[in-house]
């Protein structure tokens, strides 16, 4: 059965808090593009993933928190915030995401102020899948 938009924005954020990476590859397109605050983006579930892993190695502490969404067809919006020991970190975000087929296929966060540059920080060190032409979302 085909997951809604807002069940598998909701279930992605539940395995990330839970650190539980097997299922936030089960709920992810292979193809999928992830595009942080600062947008820099990059394509691919293995390449999210191992971001994540990076980043949650460094600070265990953080955490997304969903305080309210939205979603219409495969589109959702989400707004919450970050929370984490690290004071620096913790901020308001809106994360926008689409799915297909069930799989989220996009994601972007957005945020105001104390951008953390995920990507820049714990992405590919080789770079063919960073850049920074801040696509539009469709």
């Amino acid at each position: 059965m085909k997951r809604s938009a807002s069940r598998s924005a909701l279930a992605f954020f539940e395995a990330f808090n839970s650190r539980d990476f097997d299922r936030l590859s089960h709920l992810l397109d292979p193809d999928c593009l992830f595009i942080d605050s600062t947008g820099d983006h990059l394509v691919g579930a293995d390449e999210l993933i191992a971001v994540i892993r990076k980043l949650v190695a460094i600070e265990p502490s953080f955490r997304c928190i969903i305080e309210d969404s939205v979603g219409h067809k495969e589109s959702v919006l989400l707004r919450g915030r970050v929370e984490s020991d690290v004071p620096e970190e913790d901020g308001r975000v809106i994360w926008q995401m689409r799915s297909s087929g069930g799989r989220i296929s996009r994601l972007q966060s957005f945020r105001k102020e104390g951008a953390l540059p995920m990507i820049r920080l714990f992405g590919p060190d080789d770079g063919p899948t960073l850049q920074n032409d801040r696509p539009a979302l469709a």
